[in-house]
This record gives structure tokens, sequence and C-alpha cells, in this order.
């Protein structure tokens, strides 16, 4: 029976360490999330020499890559962390939800269109601002600029 008594306090030991563990964590980590990257691409799939559609179309591509660090004493969070990303362009929003493992990177791209019913449409720049928040907890806010050359309207159409 000794040996079960052991046992019982050997496991009792671990799951106060484990919970001593998540308050820890919960308390003074901040999971080790950090925005790697963000980029803006901007298209215009319309024919943009010799436009005989009523419209013009423009599409931005936002790349966003969060990382996350590795298990640490500065990181001891070893649960996966929450992370959500918030794009905004073309006064519109998108939000995308992903969930990291410490010692993981994960690349999200968000997708926009904007149709304007018009045959030509001047060069223009567009910003994308794109939030990163886990939690309560603003991971990151950037942005990025996404260019588009001018679209001509066709004469014989």
């Amino acid at each position: 029976m000794d040996w079960l008594r052991a046992l019982w306090f050997a496991a009792a030991a671990v799951a106060i360490a484990a919970v001593v563990a998540v308050i820890i964590g919960l308390l003074f980590g901040e999971a080790g999330l950090a925005v790697a990257s963000v980029t803006a691409t901007g298209e215009t799939p319309t024919n943009a020499t010799a436009n005989c559609d009523d419209i013009v179309v423009r599409q931005v591509d936002v790349t966003v890559t969060v990382d996350r660090a590795g298990l640490s004493p500065s990181n001891p969070q070893w649960w996966k962390a929450g992370v959500s990303v918030r794009v905004s362009v073309f006064r519109s929003a998108k939000a995308r939800q992903v969930m990291l493992p410490p010692g993981e990177s994960r690349t999200l791209t968000v997708p926009f269109t904007r149709v304007r019913e018009s045959r030509s449409a001047p060069s223009e720049r567009v910003e994308a601002v794109v939030q990163v928040v886990s939690g309560n907890v603003e991971v990151g806010s950037e942005t990025a600029t996404a260019a588009f050359d001018p679209v001509k309207a066709g004469r014989d159409c």
C-alpha cells in the first residue's frame, strides 16, 4: 500500500505543477506571437489597353504571416494560441481565425474584389490595413499598399 500512496502523491504533485504552469503561462506568457510579414498584391483582370466591357474589376490579395515562438521560459504556453486576423481593403473588412501551436507559423491570404461600373479607370494605390489579435491583446497592426495600372476604354467596341 505504500507504493500506492507514493504513486498517488506523485500524481497529485504532477497535477499541481501542471495547474501552476497553466496559471504562470496565462499571467506572464504572451504566447510569443508576432506578425512576420504583410503584403498586398493588386491585379486588374480587365483588358487594360482596350476595355470594351462596362466594368473594371480590381482584385487585391492580402497575405499575412503570423509566427509563434517555440516553448521556452519566456513563452511557457504549450497549448495552441487562437489568433484573429482582420483585414480591411476597399472599405470592407474580412476576418480569419487560426490556431497556432508553439514554434509554428501560418500564412493566410485574404482576397478582395471591387467592381467599378466604367470602361476606364485611373491608376490607383489602395491601402490594406491588417490587425492581428490574440484574445484581447493586439499582436500587431500593419499596412501594405497595392498598386493598380490604369485601364483605357476601347474605341471600336
